[in-house]
């Protein structure tokens, strides 16, 4: 991916790339997040799962250092951006009880209100509406609130892709957040190939990732 922050101001930073590995099934998903340039993330990791509809556990590491891995928060934002390891996993959409709120139509696309809703206080995240296209199955508006019913941030998907396997996925999105700071993603098929080894989910496997949840801290 290759990311460009936008403050609210309208001024651009300098894009960042990273790059994330992933296994889905439905007992158990994860991910390996890994900073590609500049080089204040380079080879800087975050690596995440979680087993059914239990909660995401997730460390961070570095590809050279001597110490283990240490727990990670999957609610702070990836390398100073508006991307956030738990929105990758979607977790909203195990939660009980969706409700339909009418049609809707995000830029020349038709979709669908779906409107979740937690009531878990471990959660900072209680309500989700999400706009889907039922054609391509695809969420075309995620808007995520507090539980003061406050936007957090809003994911909007500007240009969608299919993949090998026809499953519709996005190419191009946005994460706008609560301050009104813009976070530009766009997935493309660059010079790096990264793919899934023996080791690529070690880090999970350590003490780190089975013990305590942190205190919030994550590069």
């Amino acid at each position: 991916m290759n990311i460009t922050l936008v403050a609210p101001t309208g001024q651009r930073a300098l894009p960042i790339k990273i790059s994330i590995v992933g296994q889905i099934a439905a007992a158990r998903e994860r991910l390996v997040i890994r900073g590609i340039a500049p080089e204040r993330i380079r080879n800087r990791f975050i690596a995440a799962e979680r087993s059914g509809d239990g909660p995401i556990r997730a460390v961070t590491y570095r590809e050279s250092a001597a110490a283990a891995p240490a727990p990670a928060d999957s609610f702070i934002p990836i390398f100073d951006s508006n991307l956030v390891v738990w929105d990758l996993f979607a977790p909203w959409w195990s939660w009980p009880e969706p409700h339909l709120g009418g049609s809707a139509r995000v830029g020349e696309d038709d979709c669908v209100n779906v409107r979740l809703h937690t009531e878990s206080a471990a959660s900072p995240i209680r309500e989700v509406v999400s706009c889907v296209d039922p054609n391509r199955h695809l969420s075309l508006r995620t808007q995520l609130f507090d539980g003061r019913h406050s936007p957090v941030r809003t994911i909007l998907v500007e240009e969608a892709m299919r993949q090998a396997s026809g499953r519709v996925a996005a190419r191009k999105f946005s994460i706008t957040g609560a301050d009104q700071a813009v976070t530009e993603i766009e997935v493309y098929s660059g010079d790096e190939d990264y793919r899934v080894s023996s080791g690529t989910f070690a880090a999970l496997d350590t003490p780190a990732a089975t013990g305590n949840q942190p205190d919030h801290a994550m590069p």
